[in-house]
């Protein structure tokens, strides 16, 4: 697992980069799951397996993210219309 602290704008554009970069492998025939896809691009950028001048990097990285819980009625999640959603995604 590999987590971030990021300021949401650069958390945002880091996954956009990392989905364009496994989508355009799946585009070129990569038949492997869109997930495993983006792992690899994950890995490779962070990596760098290509560039040998310097050492590769490692890291232990864990994200905490406090979430206020507000209980509104009874219902599941996907009846409701007040979950919260981070670009369309639902923070579950």
């Amino acid at each position: 697992m590999l987590t971030s602290d990021l300021p949401y704008p650069l958390a945002a554009a880091c996954r956009d980069a990392v989905d364009t970069y496994a989508r355009m492998m799946k585009k070129d025939g990569d038949e492997r799951p869109i997930g495993q896809l983006r792992a690899s691009v994950l890995s490779d950028l962070i990596l760098r397996p290509w560039d040998t001048s310097r050492p590769a990097i490692t890291a232990n990285i864990t994200l905490l993210v406090p979430m206020p819980v507000q209980r509104c009625g009874s219902g599941d999640l996907e009846s409701r219309s007040d979950v919260a959603e981070v670009d369309g995604v639902p923070i579950t």
